[in-house]
């Protein structure tokens, strides 16, 4: 194969690789100020609504708060309480009870007097609602937020600062930002002779603003209107609550303009949106400040300039693997025509029959095992020449299908056929293999399952917890169970109390092991008749010896028990007989015996008076005698 030299590679690839070098480095720099820009304006942007959603939530979320004092002030209830002059008789606990559980965001709801000091007092810490007693009360005419109460219309709606929470003059631990919503209760002449206030939860808010802030490249916080942070952050310690100070770097540099805005400092970048929490002329604004600290955007330059490395080096390599494939691209051509030729002699080399046709069935190429089986001495004109047993039906297939099967007969062996139709050329290409011997045992299975389906005795199998997965005719019909009812059941469906528990117990711990257990079982069928069936249960064991599933043989013995029982009653009849008649002849033969022992005992005492008898009636006969001695006889 011819090459080129090695000098002429080296120049040939040089000429290549240096431009492409080049363009990489400018196209890697040009991304990478892309880079910087593109996260800038996203940052930008995503501040921008992240504070825009925090604005909509909070705004949302405190939609409602005038709402909830006018309704306060409104009750009929609470008007009576001021007007009676704070009377203890008039029990507002029921009512401002059930308002702080059904509204869940006031920590406490209060009623102060002209002078400052608490009437009424109920608070609410999330799960319960307390009333404050009268000796707990507390003065609140120090606190700043009376005299601005107190100096309200009767008409107004008072909104505090949010700050943290004081109680008994302490600040409260943990940190509790609360928001004061008051109104006044107004006397005949329109002057405030008391007001309702509710300490809204402020934590609800920061809470809203930490859940949201998740979204935000750095922290968002919360300014009040004298310019104090809120925060949760225990990090943020009380000596330092002012935005200026908190951003140290820039100390004398922050200015917010109102409004929403955006600024760059030394330190980081500061996104800043301004709210109004109410329609109220004199309520509250808030500024939501997010900012990214420098630290994050020296981080973003870093990994833009590492993309920018690597799409460096990224365009360099594949700077080099163009230049080095246009140098090879002669030699691969040459490559790809050896493959062809290769491909080709494996093709003609392949022991399976192949056959290649265009796609109306000209036969165009074959290899030598398809000549050597389907007997192709010369090229027949189609493929249907040679598959001259195919049924019009498969032919079809054939002409329709991109994929068929088929199995076709040569000689004693068997073919299964492949066609596989493409899609571009219309070719058609047939692979064959020989499935002779997998025919054979496929037709082994299928006698052995027919034997086993049709076998007089019932046959069972079952798996390692005794369900049933195959039942053969012969169940059917000693049972009256089909196999469709008791596949997935378990063979205790014939159970008819006859056997112990301990008896299956023996069964089951044989079949588990391994070994083949042979019995006898008393079972009922599924009319309620009794039989008997010998039985054989074998386990199917895998490579590693263990039960893989259990089969069981089983013949119905019922007749053959009771032919057994007959002859055992008939033995037994036999046998009584026997002992009755042996019985029978010793009493006979003591019957005789008897018989002869008194006939012996009569002879003797009978014999010898009657000797007497006869002894003197020969006497009497013989001669004679006097009367006398003849009356003595």
């Amino acid at each position: 194969m011819k090459t080129l030299g090695t000098s002429n590679f080296l120049k040939y690839y040089i000429a290549y690789i240096f431009p492409l070098v080049l363009v990489s480095g400018v196209l890697s720099y040009t991304v990478y100020r892309q880079d910087i820009r593109s996260f800038h304006l996203v940052m930008e942007n995503n501040e921008k609504q992240v504070l825009d959603f925090q604005k909509n939530i909070i705004t949302d979320h405190l939609r409602s708060l005038e709402e909830d004092i006018e309704y306060l002030v409104n009750l009929e209830r609470s008007k009576q309480y001021v007007d009676t002059g704070f009377n203890p008789e008039i029990d507002l606990t029921n009512i401002y009870s059930s308002f702080l559980k059904r509204r869940k965001v006031y920590s406490s709801v209060r009623i102060i007097d002209s002078l400052g000091f608490e009437r009424f007092r109920m608070d609410y810490n999330g799960i319960a609602v307390t009333k404050t007693s009268d000796k707990d009360l507390q003065l609140k005419g120090d606190r700043y937020y009376f005299n601005e109460i107190m100096n309200i219309k009767a008409e107004d709606i008072y909104f505090s600062r949010l700050d943290f929470n004081y109680e008994g003059g302490k600040l409260q631990i943990p940190y509790e930002p609360v928001l004061r919503i008051a109104k006044l209760f107004p006397d005949e002449k329109e002057n405030g002779i008391a007001f309702i206030i509710l300490n809204y939860r402020g934590n609800d808010v920061i809470n809203l603003i930490d859940e949201i802030s998740s979204y935000s490249f750095g922290k968002t916080f919360l300014q009040n209107n004298e310019g104090l942070i809120i925060s949760l952050d225990a990090s943020m310690s009380m000596e330092k609550t002012k935005v200026m100070d908190f951003l140290e770097t820039d100390k004398g540099k922050l200015f917010i303009q109102p409004g929403e805005g955006q600024l760059h400092l030394i330190s980081g970048f500061l996104t800043y949106k301004r709210i109004k929490i109410a329609e109220e002329e004199k309520s509250p604004e808030w500024d939501l400040i997010s900012f990214v600290d420098i630290s994050k955007l020296k981080a973003q330059t870093k990994d833009a300039s590492i993309r920018g490395i690597i799409i460096f080096v990224i365009l360099s390599l594949v700077s080099l693997l163009v230049s080095f494939f246009a140098v090879r691209n002669k030699t691969n051509r040459i490559k790809a025509n050896l493959v062809i030729e290769e491909r080709a002699r494996i093709f003609d080399l392949n022991p399976a029959p192949v056959i290649k046709t265009s796609a109306r069935g000209k036969i165009l190429s074959s290899n030598i095992a398809a000549k050597t089986i389907l007997g192709l001495t010369t090229t027949p004109p189609s493929i249907y020449n040679v598959f001259d047993k195919l049924s019009e039906q498969e032919i079809n297939h054939i002409n329709s299908d991109y994929i068929n099967n088929f199995e076709y007969h040569i000689g004693q062996n068997i073919y299964y056929f492949t066609s596989i139709r493409e899609i571009a050329s219309g070719l058609v290409f047939f692979y064959g293999t020989d499935i002779t011997g997998n025919f054979k045992i496929r037709e082994e299975l299928t006698n052995f399952q027919v034997a086993v389906k049709q076998s007089a005795n019932v046959i069972i199998f079952t798996d390692l917890e005794g369900r049933i997965l195959f039942a053969n005719d012969a169940f059917e019909k000693v049972t009256g169970y089909s196999s469709k009812e008791v596949i997935g059941q378990k063979p205790t469906v014939l159970n008819s109390g006859y056997h112990s528990n301990s008896f299956y117990k023996e069964l089951w711990d044989t079949i588990k092991r391994g070994k083949v257990w042979a019995g006898e079982f008393y079972n009922k069928r599924k009319d309620g008749s009794y039989f008997w069936e010998k039985a054989t249960i074998s386990p199917v064991l895998d490579n590693e010896g263990k039960p893989r599933f259990f089969i069981a043989v089983k013949e119905d013995i019922t007749e053959k028990k009771e032919i057994e029982a007959e002859l055992i009653t008939q033995t037994q009849y036999a046998e009584s007989a026997r002992i009755s008649a042996e019985k029978s002849l010793i009493e006979a033969e003591s019957a005789n015996l008897l018989k002869s022992t008194f006939l012996a005992n009569m002879s003797h005492e009978i014999r010898t008076p009657m000797n007497a008898i006869l002894g003197f009636t020969r006497l009497l006969l013989e001669k004679e005698m006097l009367d006398e001695d003849k009356e003595m006889l």
